[in-house]
């Protein structure tokens, strides 16, 4: 089977994406930890639950939609995150994917 030039440019484009990939997706996990490793120690009342428990037992936060708010922004802010790192995890799962349709695609195209 013989492959046009327009079909073979678009499998060296998925062939880039797919070698580029590892190197983008940790770049992307380290970026994510590091941000928030940086709200826990900046901002802890949007990242450490524990932080906003001891400001309301302080007295610092008042009214009770402030507090409900105040507890549950942490929560929401941490399941965030780990839907974040879901998707880059099932987006490396797409591109190993990628990878074996690409070598599938090499080996078809190599025995004619």
């Amino acid at each position: 089977m013989e492959l046009s030039q327009t079909q073979q440019e678009f499998l060296e484009k998925r062939r880039k994406l797919v070698r580029s990939w590892p190197a983008i997706g940790l770049m992307l996990l380290i970026g994510m930890v590091a941000t928030l490793l940086w709200l826990w120690l900046q901002q802890p009342m949007l990242i450490n639950p524990f932080e906003v428990v001891d400001r309301l037992e302080s007295g610092s936060i008042e009214n009770s939609t402030v507090t409900l708010m105040a507890v549950m922004l942490p929560l929401v802010f941490l399941v965030c995150f780990v839907l974040l790192m879901i998707v880059v995890i099932f987006a490396y799962a797409a591109f190993a994917n990628e990878k074996k349709h690409l070598a599938i695609i090499d080996i078809l195209t190599s025995r004619q």
